[in-house]
């Protein structure tokens, strides 16, 4: 099985080699410098242009990953065996372990196995690094460029839009960690927000969706704004 992962990246550091060190030889790493600082969605673009322009490696699956994170040892036998409960999935969805910034590491469970058909999702999880997706699907669909907050959001809306089937599973693949002060959730301006709702204001206006999806969109919309990060932006903003 051919599966890709995207790692974009700025620093050459500690966490890079933790997070390169710790992805399986049997992957195809496409690791980006985002060396003009233009964002991850760029970046991921470009890793996305890469997996697809390789002349001896086309892709049956891709999945991206952090440079701050790492993946799991079990995570490529975990990914193939949901390949395998359900070939037809176009997007797979996993869980995952959070690891903080004192080294303690929480389980996050998400998902039973289930397989879904669009829009019958069980809710809207806006992550690209705990998701695979096949080739075929995404090769024409990519991050907006310049977005700093939400990108993955809009990206998975649009896999949403082109999907049939999304399988939830059970396993685990990634370590999301808390350990990088540079991170972008660790530094949103109020900018950002503004921006990632006028990119999903034009989505929807774009695209014609079942009200199973727009329910899930409201629903994500709700608890984005009890989210702590928006409410201390927000709230420094009009201070």
């Amino acid at each position: 099985m051919k599966i890709s992962v995207i790692i974009p990246f700025v620093n050459r550091d500690e966490l890079l080699k933790r997070c390169l060190d710790s992805i399986d030889s049997r992957f195809e790493v496409i690791a980006v410098e985002d060396e003009s600082r233009l964002g991850p969605s760029a970046t991921r673009n470009e890793g996305l242009n890469r997996a697809f322009n390789y002349m001896n490696y086309q892709p049956d699956y891709i999945t991206f990953l952090d440079a701050d994170d790492f993946m799991l040892p079990e995570a490529y036998d975990n990914m193939v065996a949901a390949i395998k409960q359900d070939r037809s999935a176009q997007i797979i969805q996993f869980n995952h372990k959070r690891q903080m910034q004192d080294g303690t590491v929480y389980t996050r469970f998400f998902n039973a196995d289930r397989v879904h058909t669009i829009p019958s999702v069980p809710s809207l999880w806006v992550n690209v690094w705990n998701k695979l997706y096949k080739a075929d699907l995404i090769e024409n669909i990519r991050f907006i460029p310049g977005l700093n907050h939400g990108e993955d959001e809009l990206f998975n809306l649009e896999c949403l839009h082109a999907a049939e089937k999304m399988h939830s599973s059970s396993m685990f693949t990634v370590m999301h960690c808390f350990d990088n002060p540079r991170s972008l959730s660790k530094t949103t301006t109020f900018t950002d927000l503004i921006r990632e709702q006028k990119e999903l204001i034009d989505f929807l206006d774009c695209h014609s969706f079942d009200n199973g999806i727009h329910e899930l969109i409201r629903k994500r919309q709700l608890e984005l704004w009890d989210n702590p990060t928006y409410k201390s932006i927000f709230s420094k903003r009009v201070q």
